[in-house]
C-alpha cells in the first residue's frame, strides 16, 4: 500500500515535470515540427502570400535559402549575390538523367518533373522566368540549383521546362532570363522565417506556361538594356584554307540580335588587334570599344552567329584555343 502510494506520487510528479517541459518547448516543438515538415516535402501554410505563388513556392522534399560565397569552377570565379533586377538573354541547357533525385545546392531533392532551374549566382530558392527567344514560350521555374558550367550557358532547365520551352530534343536553346523580384523576395522571407511582404504582383494562373505568339517572318529584335554604343576598329580578313571545324552559319553583322563569341576584353587596342588575328581563322572576328564606369575596354567577338548550335560548338574550340573565359553574348 505504502509502495503503491509512493509510486503513484512519483507518477505524478513526473506528469507535472513533463506538462512543463511541454509549455516551455512549444515554440521550439513548432519550430521542429516546420522544419520536419518540409524535409518530408509536407505542404505548410505559410498564409495567403505564399500560396498565391503556387507550387513553386514549396520546396520539394527539404532545403534551405541560400546565396552562397564565391566559388571557381574550371579556372572561372562566380559571385553569387542578390540581384533582383537580373534579367540576360543568353543561351539555355538542361538536364535530368542521372541527377533526378539528388541534392540541389540548397538541399532540396532535384525532381527532372518539376519546373526548377540551375544558375550559377542567382539565390536560392528565386523565381524568374524564361522565355525561348526563338518561338516565344516563357515559363516560370524556381531556381533551386547551380549551374550550368559549360562555357557560355547562362541557365540550365529540369527536363520539365525545356519539354515546355521547345528546346527538349535539340539540347540548347536562345533565351531570356529574368528573376521575378517581388516573387522572389516572398520565398526569401519564408524561407528565412522572417515577415512575407504582402503580394500584388502576379496571379497564380499566369505562372503556368505562356502560349506562344505567331511566329515572325524575320529574326525578332531583341529589346537589351541601353549601352553604350560600340565601335567596330577592325574585321577579320578571313584565310582560303580549310576551316578547321565545321564552318557556322554566320549572320550579317549589321542585325541586332545575333549570338557573339566574346572571347576577351583589353584595355591595350594593340593588344586586342592582334588577338583579333590570331583567331580571324574561325571566323568573322572583330575588336568593339565599351566604356564601363570611365574605363575603356577593347572587346574581341567573334559572329554574329544564326544558329545557337553553331555558337555552342564554336565556342568549345575557342576555350580549347586559350581563352577559357570566352562566353556567349547576344548583342
Amino acid at each position: 500500500m505504502a509502495l503503491a502510494l509512493c509510486a503513484a506520487r512519483i507518477l505524478s510528479r513526473v506528469r507535472n515535470i513533463c506538462l512543463l517541459g511541454a509549455v516551455l518547448a512549444l515554440p521550439a516543438c513548432a519550430e521542429t515540427s516546420f522544419v520536419s515538415q518540409m524535409a518530408k516535402g509536407v505542404p505548410i501554410d505559410l498564409g495567403p502570400e505564399v500560396a498565391a505563388l503556387g507550387n513553386l513556392a514549396h520546396p520539394h522534399r527539404g532545403g534551405r535559402y541560400k546565396v552562397g560565397l564565391p566559388y571557381t569552377i574550371k579556372g572561372i570565379t562566380y559571385r553569387p549575390e542578390v540581384d533582383y533586377s537580373y534579367n540576360k538573354v543568353g543561351i539555355a541547357s538542361w538536364y535530368g538523367p542521372g541527377f533526378d533525385g539528388k541534392l540541389t545546392a540548397n538541399g532540396e531533392v532535384y525532381d527532372q518533373d518539376l519546373l526548377t532551374a540551375a544558375h550559377k549566382t542567382l539565390p536560392m530558392p528565386s523565381l524568374a522566368r524564361v522565355t525561348n527567344l526563338e518561338n516565344g514560350r516563357s515559363v516560370v521555374v524556381r531556381v533551386n540549383d547551380r549551374g550550368p558550367f559549360a562555357p557560355g550557358r547562362i541557365i540550365d532547365m529540369s527536363e520539365r521546362g525545356a519539354k515546355l520551352l521547345g528546346f527538349h530534343k535539340n539540347g540548347i536553346t536562345k533565351v531570356r532570363v529574368q528573376i521575378l523580384a517581388e516573387e522572389s523576395k516572398i520565398l526569401a522571407a519564408a524561407a528565412k522565417g522572417e515577415p512575407v511582404p504582402r503580394y500584388t504582383g502576379m496571379q497564380p494562373h499566369k505562372l503556368a506556361l505562356l502560349p506562344a505568339p505567331p511566329v515572325p517572318n524575320r529574326k525578332p529584335r531583341l529589346m537589351m538594356a541601353p549601352t553604350v554604343p560600340e565601335v567596330q576598329l577592325a574585321t577579320a580578313v578571313l584565310r582560303n584554307e580549310p576551316p578547321a571545324i565545321e564552318i557556322p552559319r554566320f549572320g550579317d553583322s549589321s542585325n541586332a540580335g545575333g549570338l557573339y563569341i566574346q572571347l576577351a576584353a583589353f584595355q591595350n587596342p594593340d593588344n586586342a588587334d592582334r588577338a583579333r588575328r590570331s583567331v580571324s581563322h574561325l571566323g568573322p572576328a572583330a575588336v568593339y570599344r565599351a566604356d564601363v564606369s570611365g574605363d575603356t575596354f577593347y572587346r574581341l567577338r567573334l559572329g554574329p552567329f544564326v544558329d545557337p548550335n553553331d555558337a555552342d560548338r564554336l565556342l568549345a574550340q575557342v576555350v580549347q584555343a586559350g581563352y577559357p573565359g570566352a562566353r556567349i553574348t547576344a548583342d
